[in-house]
């Protein structure tokens, strides 16, 4: 094949398509907050989106929307949880081999499960990074929600 038609080929592919959709469905909340002088809350807003967007998986569009509620409520839930117990060393080391656990089990129901799993998982490591008061805790919490959201909507809206 010519050069210059595997590079066409690419270009119009499903593949390159999907990775601008997720750079830009990913990038733009941090890029609109670093306007109003909010980076700090962009970068969390963005950090929903990103693990929402390992649940966009090819498939029907109820699959796809069910799948990324389900991971927008399971990292919300696991971001909260784990900025609450952050002040409690012992619960939160429970907390992480009870995640741990349970979200690596979602592999049992197939590849969309494993990837909402794999998400929870990711939020609740990003989450561990410092102890947070029950406010800070909750708009961290909120800002991640927005952020899955704001990519669920985002994707379904251009879905073909």
């Amino acid at each position: 094949m010519k050069p210059k038609q595997s590079i066409k080929n690419f270009l119009y592919s499903h593949n390159f398509s999907d990775g601008l959709k997720i750079s830009i469905g990913v990038l733009l909340p941090a890029l609109i907050f670093a306007h109003f002088n909010q980076f700090s809350t962009g970068i969390i807003v963005s950090l929903g989106a990103l693990c929402v967007s390992i649940v966009d998986n090819p498939g029907p569009f109820s699959h796809k929307r069910n799948g990324m509620a389900y991971a927008n409520l399971l990292i919300f839930l696991t971001s909260m949880l784990t900025g609450l117990l952050s002040h409690y060393p012992l619960l939160l080391g429970l907390e992480i081999a009870v995640f741990c656990f349970s979200f690596s089990m979602f592999n049992v129901w197939g590849n969309r499960a494993s990837t909402i799993g794999t998400a929870a998982l990711i939020i609740m490591v990003l989450s561990l990074d410092e102890q947070k008061t029950l406010e800070q805790s909750t708009n961290h919490s909120l800002y991640v929600l927005v952020g899955g959201l704001w990519y669920m909507g985002f994707s379904l809206s251009i879905m073909h």
